[in-house]
């Protein structure tokens, strides 16, 4: 440990460097399997991945580091972390990250965390250290069960990016104003699908400390263009939060015993935060400015982003909140700077028993005779969600959406 890496293996690209900070370096290096070896006490991270693609580390055990459990990084593609138990980082468990040059193409990374236990997380750096920290485009995240973490779970920043099936609980337990899935502050970074996810006791009782509770999927500061569909969230303190952004889908997704509320939403761009609006020099216009919203693939893609400079730009229109379950919550819905005038909504069900095959663990599904059958909710295939265990033959598959 001590920041001298035990195994470094540099290719022959340009520009490739060895031991930057892991105890496993791999730069510039394509299609290495690392299977059934525990890694464990490193000053730095346990792998740093630079450059490369078709790498994958699968079935191992990831324990006990200063910095992150698995790096990502700089143009490596079509990596995966898959069936590890990956615990005790002082910071991040997995960090997929690329600069913004696939951003402003709109190109893929597709690395992928799959089927991976991670836990006790942020033990060094107490926020912003998720278990899974998704930066670039077409990143994806499922199966994944994480618990056991200071602040968020997962991050999400970039475009296209898919976090499915995972189960999560007991995290943002010492910090406030969080969320388990959390994305915020850009209006370009759209596309991102949060599906099938089971999120459940994060809350005050689960160990939060916050006074105002925390947050299940927190569209933090005009976050906007994000599909939140299919999940279940259970003892949460706030289950979906739209925090003044536009374009947000919620539907399908089912609530039951948030302490605060199901679903809050706000305008806080014409309200309490309008000068991320009225200031020209505010992350949002530069965010906005750096990226070619304006021409293909961007246009084609977003076209809701083309006029936005001009289409009252602190307004939180185009959120939609349908096809939702909504069950022994404290509060069903909370408005705020009157973002009710900007949001449809439409066919949720919020009175009366949807009739769940057990209450008390709302994941297993509902009755045949339901209701909610009636307006069109979806199943949810509630039976897959999770790590699932490792299969007895061709682990060394990267999944995607």
């Amino acid at each position: 440990a001590g920041g001298n890496p035990f195994i470094t293996t540099v290719g022959s690209g340009a520009g490739a460097t060895g031991g930057e900070i892991g105890l496993v370096n791999l730069s510039y290096v394509s299609n290495i399997v690392f299977s059934g070896i525990t890694f464990e006490g490193a000053a730095g991270s346990l792998f740093f991945i630079t450059s490369g693609q078709n790498n994958l580390i699968s079935n191992c055990t990831l324990n006990g580091c200063s910095c992150d459990g698995v790096d990502m990084v700089n143009n490596t593609v079509t990596t995966a972390v898959s069936y590890c138990t990956i615990a005790n980082m002082g910071e991040i468990g997995v960090f997929m990250l690329d600069g913004n040059l696939n951003r402003v193409t709109l190109t893929a990374d597709t690395n992928a965390v799959i089927d991976n236990t991670i836990y006790n997380m942020s033990r060094l750096c107490w926020t912003y250290n998720p278990g899974i920290s998704i930066h670039g485009v077409g990143q994806y995240a499922a199966h994944n069960l994480i618990y056991n973490g200071r602040h968020n779970a997962i991050l999400v920043y970039g475009n296209n990016n898919v976090v499915e099936y995972n189960e999560i609980h007991n995290v943002c337990t010492e910090t406030s104003d969080a969320g388990a899935i959390y994305m915020g502050r850009d209006w370009t970074q759209r596309g991102n699908i949060i599906r099938y996810n089971y999120l459940h006791n994060i809350n005050r009782g689960g160990g939060a400390i916050s006074p105002n509770g925390v947050v299940g999927v927190y569209l933090d500061d005009l976050f906007c263009g994000a599909t939140i569909y299919g999940n279940i969230f259970s003892a949460v303190d706030h289950g979906v939060q739209i925090g003044g952004g536009r374009d947000n889908i919620v539907q399908d997704n089912i609530f039951v015993g948030c302490t605060n509320v199901a679903i809050e939403a706000d305008q806080r761009g014409l309200g309490w935060e309008a000068s991320m609006i009225t200031s020209t020099n505010s992350i949002m216009w530069t965010e906005l400015y750096a990226m070619p919203y304006q021409t293909p693939p961007w246009s084609v893609e977003y076209p809701a982003l083309v006029p936005l400079p001009t289409n009252n730009p602190g307004a939180a229109v185009g959120n939609i909140i349908q096809n939702n379950i909504s069950y022994s919550n404290a509060l069903w819905i909370s408005w705020q700077d009157n973002a009710q005038t900007n949001v449809m909504v439409t066919n949720n069900f919020t009175s009366g028993d949807p009739l769940f095959v057990n209450s008390l663990q709302p994941q297993l599904g509902l009755l045949t005779n339901s209701p909610v059958w009636g307006f069109g909710f979806q199943p949810i295939p509630s039976n897959i969600i999770g790590a699932r265990p490792l299969p007895p033959t061709d682990f060394r598959v990267v999944g995607s959406p």
